[in-house]
């Protein structure tokens, strides 16, 4: 097996999404294949929306989402190890920052306590993100959450000279919390 496939195997998004990977765009491969023990790091600028309702708004700032703007400057820092992958992701001035590891084939990403599980497909040379479920982690113990009481994430990736991002958060009865959407260009890190 050539080191290519074994970093794309070893990765956490290859090994999730597996056969299918290649059918991605190389430059988009390349920012979801992080090395065990390594970093990747991605710089851009997003447009973020929030809902129009107030209640949105606020459970949207509860929920340690990024500000609204039209042209917000993002740094993406994702960090592997044998476990999985710790994202940090600073919209201007906020940070969200998440844990990411596969379970039964699926992705979960954990912020605070809430889990999210996803499952991560590929059709037109995009990578989509499909929630599967949610959850709270609270001492150990996982409580699955309602679909009427858990918010809803989608996303998608794409090329398009540069990596193109969107993402969904909206929750049931109140409709969008936030969307935000933009390019992302990987930084070359020092060998």
């Amino acid at each position: 097996m050539g080191y290519k496939r074994a970093l794309e195997m070893t990765s956490l998004y290859p090994r999730i999404v597996g056969d299918r990977w290649r059918e991605l765009p190389e430059q988009l491969r390349r920012c979801f294949e992080t090395p065990l023990n390594a970093e990747m790091r991605a710089s851009g600028h997003f447009r973020v929306r929030w809902g129009d309702r107030a209640l949105a708004r606020w459970l949207a700032r509860m929920g340690g989402l990024p500000r609204a703007g039209e042209r917000v400057e993002v740094e993406l820092t994702v960090t592997s190890d044998a476990e999985g992958e710790t994202w940090r992701r600073r919209f201007g001035s906020d940070e969200l920052v998440t844990r990411q590891w596969e379970e039964r084939g699926l992705l979960t990403e954990r912020a605070g306590s809430l889990e999210l599980r996803f499952r991560l497909s590929v059709s037109n040379g995009r990578l989509f993100f499909e929630q599967e479920g949610a959850g709270l982690n609270v001492g150990g113990a996982r409580i699955s959450l309602p679909r009427w009481l858990a918010p809803r994430v989608s996303g998608c990736a794409w090329e398009h000279g540069e990596m193109q991002v969107s993402v969904e958060v909206s929750f049931s009865g109140v409709g969008l919390l936030c969307r935000y959407e933009g390019g992302l260009e990987r930084k070359e890190m020092p060998q």
